[in-house]
This record gives structure tokens, C-alpha cells and sequence, in this order.
């Protein structure tokens, strides 16, 4: 008997061992719905084995669902052309088209973009396999989508493994043998393999057409992953997920009469790229941390209502089309510079070297030598002051200080933009704690692959780098919370390659190892595990 026939003929229906009647409609007053939808029950069953070919493939959700984001959301290996059928909203049928395959392996996946009707996704992808032989392929592969921009765990990310046994193809254009989407967590899992070697990669469908297109952000691996035929798991690791596309400049506009602003579609970095505006001179360009896709432009006067023609050109040669024009403005500045940070604050483990961050370019006055307060004495605290850039002014002293509790405080009234105005907060405080060297805390660790870059930063943005080959050690680190990360730099660069789809190049091994806690008068111990 065919399973849509027996569907048809009932509304409430046991499925693998559950009795379920799911809901058919959006809950009746109350709290709005936040819960994340899950699957109930498939036929067939998971781990199914002889399942004829006429079968087809039903899903049984907990509520109904959105049809047209979970559609977009299933995936079917090995790959078959199949329609779907929805009764009731809770429940969709597969129909395969030429039927199953005999002595075959087959997986279902359902990644997180599947949703109900108030936009709750799955929490993390559904997988079914099942068989039409006698036997399950029982390989599996696993691993992680890192977003590169964030060092942090991506969800929802594409990932295709292609089965280099039987693909001659090209990647990222030919479609692959197995489909599925990293979880909440960023981690993925592919489950019932046969066994070969597998290569995979990442990619953010951007433009949900369950395609890769250049213009989006990819991962390729730092290598082919091998399946055997058992449920030990191939480790696929970390893939770095690179953003690939063209930087458009989405648009060019005045902030007043001697700054402009450029908006890119995506985070940039100042020295890459050359600006040109015909007709007005550029003094300065400079980003506002926090803002990283505008580059701010210090200009001569603009001359008002006058056309001026913006081009960018990015190193290595190329220019970015089209070209943006925009007209001057005669309206002055007016609004007074921030503090955007006044770095540090907290614990310190040295002399502190204090960070002043404005909103926008100053000129390059400096204000008088901060006063240092104990609680028992007020003293000038002697030094130098120095702008690093048109944003950042910092002060070394020259005196060294005794562990202790501080408020240090400066007057900002001599600090100007060059409109000639003041911060609107005339005082920067500063309230740290200089640690004695026994409340020091330090990172050691092992690394498993030479040429290993351990890459440590702090709550405060702070980082530290090292190249081991075997064993590192970072000491006299102030107590707190440090994020660790790590890759191969074979290269020598310094940053993690990110390799090449076609030709195809693996990327360099890389690692988001997490979180570590250094506490004062401890060590805390770590292990680097790269290929």
C-alpha cells in the first residue's frame, strides 16, 4: 500500500511508534508563539531498511508550517527530482519522481530555515535516512561554519559535500551529493554515507536561490574529508566563511561643509582602498570603529550645490563602478565630537597607557597632563601625549606607579575638532586597578601542527599573537575572559588564508577555540588541535 494512499484515508496517524494529531492552526490568544517548530514523525521510519520503490517520503511537524520556506529548506540525497504535497499545513509528503533507487542510501534533510507561520525556525537541521536495500550506509561527517568577519559560529549557513568518487565536475556549480545547513551553533552533521572521500564546502545563500553565487560569502576546506563505513565521524573541522563578492559603494553623501561619508555594503579596511573626489581636496579619510562599512572623508570647503564626482580605487588596481556623485553642503559643523571610548577601564596588569577615541577627525591639540587620584593624594600624573591617528589620542607616562586602585581624569576643553569645538563631556575619567605581579594570570598550551598562530583577544579588544611549533605560553595577562583562536600560517602572512574554489586550493587549517578564563595567581592550560 502506498503511503500517501493510507494518509488520505486518516487525519490522526501512528508513525513510528507515536500517536500524534498535530496542531492545524495558530494558537487561540495567549502568548504570542516563540517556540521552535520540530518534526514529529516520518515515514519511513529513520533507519528504515527495505523500503520499496514506490515509496514516498512523509514529514510530520508539531504545527503548521510556512510551505514556502520549508520547501525551500528540504533537501533529498542522492539527489532526486521530487514534488511535494502538503495536507493539512503540519505534514508534507515527498513524491519522487521515477521512484527510489534500488540498494540505496537515502538522506533527508531539513536545515533551519524550515519555519512556522510566526517565523520560528527549526532550532537545528533534521536528518532521516533510510535505505531501499538491506543495509544503511552508516559514514558520517561533521563540522563547524565560522563567519570570518565576527569570529563567531555562523547558523544557516549552505553546506554541499561532493562525493569525489563519482563527481567530475566543477564546484559550487554542479550540484552535490549531499546538502544540509549549520545549526544555531554554527555545527553541522551528514549523516548515512557511503564510504569515499568527500570534498565540501560553505557558502551564505545571500539570495536564497539554494545556489552559490560569487558575489557571496564561501568557505572552502583545508582539506578532502575521508568516510568510512562505520559511525566513526570524518572531521571536517572549521570552515572559515570569507565574504567573496565585490565591495559595492552603495552610496556617497555630505555631512557637512568639510566631510563626506561613503557607505559600502560591507565592512572595509581604510589603507585598501585609494579615494579620489574630482575637484575638492581629501585631507583624511578614516573609519569610526563600530561604523565599519563608512569611510569619512576630511575635505578643503565644499563649494554648495556644486557636483562633485566620488571614485574609489581599491589596492591591486581595481576601480569600483559605478562612479558616485554628490553635491557640496554649506551647512557647518555644528555638533560637538564624543568620546567613543576612553580605554582602560578595569583591571591592568602595567602602567596604564590611556586611549582616547572621538567620533570624528580633531585637530591636533592636546589637553593638559591628567590628574591621578589615589583616595589619599591628588597628583599631576606626568608623560606625553600623542594622536596615533585623527581619532585616537593616547598618553604614556613616564612615572611609574605602585598596585593600586586609580581615577585618573583629564580636561578636554584644549581638545578640538577642527571646527574648533570642545567634547560636549569636558572630563575623561578613568577608574582601573593596577594588579600586583602575583594576581598576573597566564595562557599556555600545546599545538599539534607547526606554524601554528594562536591568536588571543581580550574582553577590551586587546589582542596578542604567537607563532608556535609546539608549545606557547602568554604570561602576565590581566584576569578575565579571553577569546582564543588559531590557524596554520603557512604562508607567513599573518591571517588565515582563505584558499580557492576554482582552481581549487584548501584553505589554511583554521580554529575558533572558544573562551578561556585567566584568573589572577593561575594558569590556565589549552591544546591546539589543527591538521
Amino acid at each position: 500500500m502506498k503511503v500517501r494512499t493510507v494518509l488520505r484515508w486518516a487525519t490522526c496517524v501512528p508513525l513510528i511508534g507515536v500517536v500524534s494529531c498535530a496542531k492545524v492552526g495558530p494558537p487561540s490568544g495567549g502568548k504570542a508563539d516563540k517556540t521552535s517548530p520540530r518534526v514529529l514523525s516520518t515515514v519511513p521510519a529513520a533507519n528504515a531498511t527495505g523500503v520499496t520503490a514506490d515509496a514516498s517520503i512523509l514529514v510530520v511537524f508539531d504545527e503548521v508550517m510556512d510551505r514556502k520556506r520549508t520547501e525551500e529548506a528540504i533537501f533529498l540525497a542522492p539527489r532526486s527530482d521530487f514534488k511535494f504535497d502538503w495536507q493539512g499545513g503540519d505534514r508534507v509528503e515527498l513524491q519522487i519522481g521515477g521512484g527510489l533507487i534500488p540498494d540505496r542510501t537515502y538522506n533527508v534533510t531539513i536545515g533551519i530555515d524550515a519555519r512556522d507561520r510566526r517565523g520560528n525556525r527549526l532550532e537545528e537541521s533534521f536528518s532521516l535516512a533510510f535505505a531501499t536495500g538491506d543495509d544503511l550506509d552508516l559514514g558520517r561527517m561533521k563540522g563547524r561554519v565560522i563567519d570570518a568577519s565576527f569570529h563567531s559560529t555562523k547558523h544557516g549557513a549552505f553546506v554541499w559535500a561532493y562525493d569525489l568518487a563519482t563527481f567530475h565536475g566543477v564546484l559550487g556549480v554542479e550540484p552535490p551529493a549531499y546538502v544540509t545547513q549549520s545549526g544555531s551553533d554554527g555545527k553541522f552533521t551528514i549523516e548515512s554515507l557511503a564510504p569515499s572521500t568527500y570534498r565540501l564546502l560553505a557558502f551564505v545563500d545571500g539570495n536564497r536561490n539554494q545556489s552559490f553565487d560569487n558575489d557571496e560569502m564561501l568557505a572552502v576546506p583545508a582539506s578532502d574529508v575521508v568516510v568510512e563505513d562505520d559511525s566513526t565521524a570524518g572531521e571536517v573541522g572549521d570552515l572559515l566563511l570569507i565574504d567573496t563578492g565585490s565591495l559595492v559603494l552603495e552610496r556617497a553623501t555630505t555631512v557637512h561643509t568639510r566631510s563626506i561619508v561613503l557607505i559600502f555594503d560591507r565592512d572595509i579596511a581604510s589603507e585598501t582602498l585609494a579615494v579620489s573626489v574630482k575637484g575638492l581636496e581629501i585631507e583624511d579619510q578614516y573609519i569610526v570603529p563600530g561604523s565599519a562599512n563608512r569611510l569619512y572623508l576630511t575635505t578643503a570647503e565644499q563649494e554648495a550645490g556644486r557636483e562633485y564626482e566620488v571614485r574609489v580605487d581599491i589596492e591591486g588596481g581595481m576601480r569600483l563602478k559605478p562612479e558616485e556623485s554628490l553635491r557640496g553642503s554649506g551647512r557647518a559643523d555644528r555638533r560637538p565630537p564624543e568620546v567613543l571610548r576612553n580605554h582602560p577601564e578595569g583591571n591592568i596588569n602595567r602602567a596604564p597607557e590611556l586611549e582616547l577615541l572621538f567620533s570624528e577627525a580633531m585637530a591636533s591639540s592636546t589637553p593638559p597632563f591628567p590628574v591621578i587620584d589615589d583616595g589619599d593624594l591628588i597628583r599631576v600624573l606626568d608623560g606625553e601625549w600623542a594622536w596615533t591617528d585623527h581619532l585616537r589620542l593616547v598618553f604614556t607616562p613616564t612615572e611609574p606607579l605602585m598596585p593600586g586602585e586609580f581615577e585618573i581624569r583629564v580636561d578636554l576643553t584644549a581638545v578640538l575638532d577642527l571646527a574648533g569645538q570642545a567634547p560636549a563631556d569636558s572630563v575623561a575619567t578613568w577608574s582601573v586597578t593596577l594588579l600586583d605581579s602575583f594576581d598576573h594570570g597566564a595562557l599556555i598550551g600545546t599545538v599539534t601542527s607547526k606554524a601554528t598562530r594562536i591568536v588571543v583577544t581580550s574582553a577590551q579588544g586587546e589582542e596578542i599573537d604567537v607563532v608556535a611549533d609546539s608549545t606557547f605560553a602568554l604570561t602576565g595577562l590581566t584576569p578575565g575572559k579571553y577569546q582564543v583562536r588559531a590557524f596554520r600560517d603557512l604562508d607567513g602572512v599573518g591571517a588565515p588564508s582563505p584558499g580557492e574554489l576554482d582552481p581549487f586550493r584548501p584553505a589554511e587549517p583554521y580554529l575558533l577555540f572558544g573562551e578561556v578564563r585567566v584568573s589572577a595567581a593561575e594558569t590556565a592550560t589549552i591544546e591546539i588541535l589543527l591538521p
